[in-house]
């Protein structure tokens, strides 16, 4: 996905797009520094293509839109993180998000439904009826970060313990201003805006490039106790804009000491309910070492969760989910649940990622294809063993692009369980690159892939 008033110019591509189009009514409101898009349920018309990547994007333009070149500017996106099968939909959304103005001047607003295939490339548009007027105060043209993590702060005499395991840009192509950490006393609790106060500490964090995630930003800094009057203590994320710093997020405290999960930890979008959001989850509570915060909802409702930090664990419910861990590194954990999963670990060699298949008494067939599957990352099939299950393997099969080795463990009157490991082949497990190995632990059996 592009951010941040981005100039948006194209020649006619020759691609071979999908027939996806937009169907409903389509609106928008901006205001200061943030926009509300009305995005209309997205269908795809076609009997055998799956869409490559989606996003809805509201483009100003100085002339209306009327299809072919794009001459505009990106002012927010909608990104969605999951394919689109044949005939397939995607509920429709009504979500605020960060608006990123373009230079002074009046433009008409038009809301293009993108799909990349070596590129991106219009697929169905909308052209929205207001003109709109943007002056230079519409927006603050930061990037969008956030803390990621449990938090906490802890005060001792003239220092002050900051716990802050992370913090995430949310842009793809925006480098963040100077960063802050800093721990305020408010008369009340800090809302939003200019926060008025006793700052009494505050650390420097270096400038997070596109996508970026600082990690382990925890120290001890300077500490100066704050007057009487001033009781509610906040910790603030804020960003340099050239010539002041500008809260981010912020983090409310109910006593010194006490640890509180931060608000954007994992990205949830409800396909079934046509919702979107970003949740905090909850701390790991379970057994495997190394994890921090989880996020489980197990619901028939189709789910595409992004995690915002390392050391996540994901599980889902009978929907037809998503799960991604692409964006953090460190040690996670992907469950889908039942029916069709998609789940797309990390990318680099700090990831350490395992994706569980649960065929102990499924109440359905299970089918998870597996993205970015590499050395250190594992899969483990619960309730499998060679005298309970026919256990076979395939070359080619799984979705569209993602194709790769594929497992069915199957049982006279009982549910398959598939797993497919997209890029890998028999040859693999041939040649040891892949080994495949049955275990038990605490009575409960499995397969192990790694």
């Amino acid at each position: 996905m592009r951010h941040r008033r981005q100039k948006l110019t194209s020649c006619l591509r020759n691609f071979t797009l999908t027939d996806v189009i937009f169907s409903g009514n389509a609106a928008y409101s901006q205001s200061g520094t943030h926009v509300t898009m009305t995005v209309p349920t997205v269908m795809n018309r076609s009997g055998n293509a799956t869409s490559g990547a989606l996003e809805a994007v509201l483009m100003f333009s100085t002339t209306p839109y009327n299809g072919g070149a794009l001459n505009g500017y990106q002012v927010a996106a909608l990104p969605y993180s999951t394919q689109l099968g044949p005939g397939g939909s995607l509920g429709g959304y009504e979500i605020t998000t960060n608006f990123y103005a373009p230079p002074d001047g009046t433009y008409y607003a038009s809301l293009l439904l993108e799909e990349f295939n070596n590129g991106w490339a219009v697929d169905n548009y909308i052209n929205l009826p207001a003109v709109t007027q943007v002056s230079a105060s519409a927006g603050n043209g930061l990037a969008p970060v956030s803390f990621a993590g449990v938090t906490s702060y802890q005060p001792s005499g003239n220092s002050v313990a900051l716990n802050v395991p992370n913090i995430t840009n949310a842009s793809t192509s925006l480098t963040t201003g100077a960063l802050r950490v800093a721990l305020w006393y408010t008369a009340t609790p800090y809302v939003s805006g200019t926060i008025n106060g006793f700052m009494s500490a505050s650390v420097a964090s270096s400038a997070l490039a596109p996508s970026g995630l600082a990690t382990a930003v925890s120290t001890t800094a300077s500490y100066t106790a704050p007057p009487a009057q001033d009781t509610a203590a906040v910790l603030t994320l804020e960003e340099y804009n050239g010539n002041s710093y500008v809260v981010m997020d912020h983090i409310n405290y109910p006593a010194a000491g006490t640890a509180v999960l931060a608000a954007n930890n994992f990205t949830v979008q409800d396909v079934t309910a046509g919702t979107l959001a970003n949740v905090a989850g909850d701390q790991y509570s379970g057994p495997v070492a190394n994890l921090q915060y989880q996020y489980v909802s197990i619901t028939p409702h189709s789910l595409n969760i992004s995690a915002r930090a390392p050391n996540a664990f994901i599980h889902s419910g009978a929907g037809v989910d998503a799960l991604d861990v692409s964006g953090v590194g460190g040690t996670n954990v992907l469950d889908g649940g039942t029916n069709s999963n998609f789940l797309v670990g990390g990318k680099g060699a700090t990831s350490h990622d395992t994706f569980f298949v649960d065929d102990r008494s499924p109440g359905a067939d299970i089918w998870s294809s597996v993205a970015n599957f590499h050395a250190g990352d594992a899969a483990t099939i619960w309730g499998v063993t060679p005298q309970n299950a026919t256990i076979s393997w395939a070359d080619g099969q799984g979705a569209q692009g993602y194709t790769g080795l594929t497992m069915h463990a199957t049982a006279a009157g009982q549910p398959t369980a598939s797993i497919t490991i997209a890029g890998y082949s028999t040859a693999d497990l041939a040649s040891g690159k892949l080994s495949a190995s049955f275990g038990n632990v605490s009575g409960t059996p499995y397969l192990y892939i790694h």
